[in-house]
């Protein structure tokens, strides 16, 4: 018998509506058919709007007709609970949903225990992912005239240099950081750009010895290259710690930063220097702590690995070489503005979940626990409450970035200069965003994905049963 949920999928004709489907879950499902994508802006189409008002109406009502109205009424909370197969019937609200939630993570536990038992670990679960990708490079972005003659020259020079395996290499010259760059900063100068480049082509076999290559587990040897590493943001780093044999085997990619980090030294822009190293600063003990706990074995909470990845995920560094390649002379005082501070951190939050979230399957298969998918799914939720909780994250975000992007501007709409260039690296620093996170270039640019092996966003993906 239809009830009112249904009637409201009935006004939608062209939607295959699956009933016996959560509807919540079909409700995402419509709004990927129809599009009804999340603008650059935050916002959504009004179609998209007035679906999820009828939507979230008809919910309140069939929830009513079913449970009542009266929250303190014995009725309703008996109606609650035996749904949800609740015993003894609690005596408040607080304590019926202390009981539904433990309740919720035993049944689930419970659930993957018995299919890992009957299937095994190589069970594949099917999920269901949002939308990730905006369509902003539809028109032809505007690229750095440097683009063409830099890519082969970085790319060659990190592999040849850093003495990278052949699957590195591959993984290089696919990944196409330098098409990121061209868009990210489309007016550097041929040497500015190929030092971002530079850098960006080589953190990523960098940041492989700690994910998945021979420092992973190796707490002693991996603090060695960090401090080896964050020596170079104050000198020159070659006759540093050389003599130290644990570590001389990673020299070379070591002290290919050298040359990135003298470059920076000498920029003229305020307090670029000190942004850069603590921004690198802060990868490196991100780093380190990821290791040490996976040398523990320690399983933390979502909210330890969130606080962990916004500094391993390693982004504050490109927001200074985004500044140095577009040349914004910002007073380096207003990089201490906590208003800004926040934005910066709403801007990497979003690239990591979005990181993490597509890295997971490879992620996964290697055993890599610093991944939010794997945080979640290691602290009872399954595979699509994974996904579901950082779609949710992802979404705030946006909403908190556009709120606290007009309180940036307010603040700073009397100074002059400062606020025309403010708005101009706030506009860049959203265009590395979301080029990092949504890039779907003519040559299947897309960063951190084609480690995943996901050149462009998927409806869905499949994860395996096995909990890291």
């Amino acid at each position: 018998m239809a009830d009112q949920i249904d009637e409201c999928f009935a006004e939608y004709p062209s939607f295959d509506y699956d009933r016996t489907q959560p509807s919540p879950r079909e409700f995402y499902r419509m709004c990927n058919q129809f599009r009804w994508d999340r603008r650059p802006n935050g916002s959504h189409p009004r179609a998209r709007e007035e679906a999820w008002q009828k939507f979230r109406a008809v919910l309140v009502i069939q929830f009513d007709r079913s449970f009542g109205v009266d929250a303190v009424d014995t009725g309703t909370r008996e109606g609650i609970c035996k749904s949800l197969e609740l015993s003894p019937i609690p005596l408040d609200l607080d304590s019926m949903r202390q009981m539904s939630v433990a309740q919720h993570r035993l049944k689930h536990s419970a659930y993957n225990q018995h299919y890992i038992s009957r299937m095994g670990p190589n069970l594949k679960i099917p999920v269901l992912l949002p939308n990730l990708f905006v369509r902003f490079l539809r028109d032809e972005p505007e690229k750095n005239p440097h683009y063409r003659a830099t890519r082969y020259d970085s790319e060659e020079a990190v592999i040849r240099e850093c003495k990278v395996s052949s699957n590195q290499a591959r993984a290089i010259r696919k990944c196409n950081f330098s098409y990121f760059a061209a868009i990210m900063v489309p007016d550097a100068d041929a040497a500015t750009f190929r030092v971002i480049c530079d850098w960006g082509n080589w953190i990523f076999p960098f940041d492989d010895l700690f994910d998945d290559g021979e420092l992973r587990q190796d707490g002693t040897r991996a603090r060695k290259v960090l401090t080896w590493l964050s020596s170079s943001f104050q000198q020159p780093l070659a006759s540093l710690l050389s003599y130290d044999e644990d570590v001389n085997q990673f020299g070379d990619i070591v002290t290919f930063h050298d040359h990135i980090s003298t470059f920076i030294r000498s920029s003229e822009l305020e307090g670029s220097t000190d942004r850069y190293a603590r921004g690198m600063q802060e990868y490196c003990c991100g780093t380190i702590d990821q290791v040490h706990r996976h040398e523990l074995n320690k399983r933390p909470s979502v909210e330890e690995v969130f606080k962990n990845r916004r500094q391993s995920v390693c982004v504050a560094p490109l927001f200074v070489l985004m500044q140095l390649g577009q040349r914004i002379a910002l007073p380096s005082g207003i990089f201490e503005d906590p208003v800004l501070q926040r934005l910066q951190e709403l801007a990497i939050d979003l690239i990591l979940l979005h990181n993490d979230l597509l890295s997971y399957p490879k992620e996964e298969a290697e055993g890599v626990p610093h991944n939010m998918v794997a945080a979640c799914r290691a602290n009872d939720l399954t595979a699509q409450e994974a996904v579901d909780y950082i779609t949710h994250e992802i979404n705030s975000r946006h909403d908190k970035i556009e709120h606290t992007t007009k309180e940036l501007f307010f603040r700073y709409q009397f100074h002059e200069l400062s606020g025309q260039l403010l708005v101009t690296y706030v506009a860049s620093e959203s265009s590395s965003k979301l080029i990092y996170t949504g890039a779907s270039g003519p040559e299947g640019f897309s960063p951190r994905t084609s480690k995943a092996g996901c050149s462009r966003a998927k409806q869905s993906m499949y994860y395996s049963n096995h909990l890291i």
